[in-house]
């Protein structure tokens, strides 16, 4: 037949359409990757993705399926931060869970790590999710927002890692506290937090991490971080930005 093609030509054909679409499949796959490791707070998911980016002579499912337990963890773990509430028997208090839109809460993390770049005199660039910090690694910050809850009080979720650890590895450390109603927010110092780290009302996760409850109140125009000591207090306003 005049028009009849080659079985080689025909397979050739074949596999280079497998090959477009393994090559789209893949970089797409990349893209992902890369928005994981911008989003995510956690050391360990970056250390995976590194791993699964390396060139290597077969696939690593057992590598892939680490890594999406880790990520799922991780996610978690950025959940509780804009969504969970306190569960302290001190306060006997139930509050209703109304998750905050995302795009508010970045937009506030915006806001509060532009406010913090303007006093420090720095270019202040994000990290991973939270985690901020300038180019030459010496200013670190961990941001974090809330809503205003019916008692009047912020409620933020502080983690032992990787915020706290991150906090103290930059020679100026600061856990800036936004709020979703206000135009300002608190940078306070890493040291002014371990001063009372092990005063804090804290919970523990079944993974063994270990998250500190900040509840935060506005008395009289007043902000204060609440300690778990009764009637004790850490006063914020020295701290805004």
């Amino acid at each position: 037949l005049p028009h009849a093609r080659s079985v080689r030509e025909c397979t050739s054909d074949w596999t280079h359409g497998i090959r477009k679409s393994c090559k789209a499949f893949m970089q797409g796959s990349i893209i992902k990757l890369m928005e994981v490791n911008l989003s995510t707070s956690s050391d360990d998911v970056t250390e995976k993705i590194h791993t699964i980016l390396r060139p290597f002579e077969y696939t690593r499912i057992d590598q892939i399926v680490d890594f999406v337990f880790t990520t799922v963890e991780d996610k978690e773990l950025q959940i509780e931060d804009d969504i969970a509430l306190p569960n302290i028997k001190e306060t006997q208090e139930r509050r209703i869970q109304q998750r905050t839109p995302r795009e508010i809460i970045d937009a506030k993390k915006v806001e509060a790590i532009e406010r913090l770049a303007r006093r420090e005199s720095a270019a202040i660039q994000k990290r991973r999710n939270s985690l901020y910090s300038d180019p030459s690694d010496d200013l670190h910050a961990v941001v974090v927002v809330s809503k205003r809850y019916d008692d009047d009080g912020y409620w933020y979720a502080y983690h032992e890692e990787p915020q706290r650890k991150f906090l103290a590895q930059g020679k100026k450390g600061f856990l800036v506290l936004a709020m979703t109603d206000k135009d300002f927010a608190f940078a306070v110092p890493y040291a002014a937090l371990e001063s009372v780290w092990n005063d804090l009302h804290q919970t523990v996760l079944d993974s063994g991490r270990i998250y500190k409850h900040l509840l935060t109140y506005e008395v009289n125009g007043k902000f204060l971080l609440r300690i778990r000591n009764v009637d004790t207090h850490l006063d914020l306003d020295e701290f805004r930005i």
